[in-house]
């Protein structure tokens, strides 16, 4: 149908981490943030040795203590309302599938690192929630995507802002590992099949990589993965710079 060519899949199936942490202590950058685990020793050692703050991700109470042992400067618990990938542990794992707002009451007091909190926030009113129930920040993803600056592709843009009110669900169709995007077609489709036919993360990555660009030259969301939160409403279209003036406001 896309007139593409059979993916031809072959390893490795994803970038060389040790060359890519490499580049990272070249660069030292202020922070490492990072998801799915934790690192080796040897590279939170070699971060901190130069410098670098580290922020891990948790999705549940277990892996937070995890990253506190581990040493980690700070936390961002995801919780299930967050869009693109789940930073759970292992590829394979089930998801605790816990909001934002529980996670940080199960861990506040409990772990003494500062914690950010992450997942659906969209508003001011939301942040304000947040840092009222322990957590020292918020990140925010999906209300950036219309940003003027955001790198989405014009189908990508069209469907965020096609409805205030976007169905999102987590799915391991577009790379193996379980993400929160916008329902497609490929998903419906893919996910009317055996469960087997999806390759393990980050194989099944590879393998619909082709596809997602064809999709994106075509301008058609089809087989896009439309990575959103579960946050719903209109979404910012101007500057990010104004879109954070706005949300401090108050």
């Amino acid at each position: 149908e896309m007139g593409i060519p059979d993916p031809q899949l072959a390893p490795p199936y994803e970038e060389d981490f040790d060359a890519q942490f490499a580049k990272v202590i070249e660069l030292k950058p202020a922070a490492l943030s990072f998801v799915f685990g934790l690192p080796d020793q040897p590279h939170l050692k070699e971060a901190r040795r130069n410098n670098i703050l580290l922020v891990g991700t948790a999705t549940s109470y277990e892996e937070a203590q995890a990253l506190e042992a581990a040493g980690v400067d700070a936390i961002t618990l995801q919780g299930i309302e967050a869009g693109g990938h789940r930073g759970v542990f292992g590829a394979e794992a089930k998801d605790p599938e816990i909001k934002a707002l529980d996670l940080l009451r199960q861990c506040f007091e409990k772990i003494r690192i500062p914690l950010i909190a992450a997942g659906g926030i969209m508003t001011r009113e939301q942040i304000r929630v947040a840092l009222s129930t322990g957590a020292q920040a918020v990140q925010m993803g999906t209300a950036f995507l219309a940003c003027r600056e955001a790198g989405t592709s014009a189908p990508y843009r069209a469907a965020l802002l096609s409805s205030p009110h976007r169905e999102t669900k987590t799915t391991r169709v577009f790379s193996g590992r379980l993400a929160r995007g916008i329902q497609n077609r490929f998903m419906r489709e893919m996910e009317s099949l055996d469960p087997e036919v999806i390759l393990p993360f980050p194989a099944q990555n590879q393998f619909t990589r082709d596809l997602r660009t064809a999709s994106t030259k075509r301008g058609s969301s089809d087989f896009l993965s439309l990575w959103a939160g579960t946050g719903y409403g209109d979404l910012w279209q101007g500057s990010c710079g104004d879109l954070i003036l706005s949300l401090l406001e108050g």
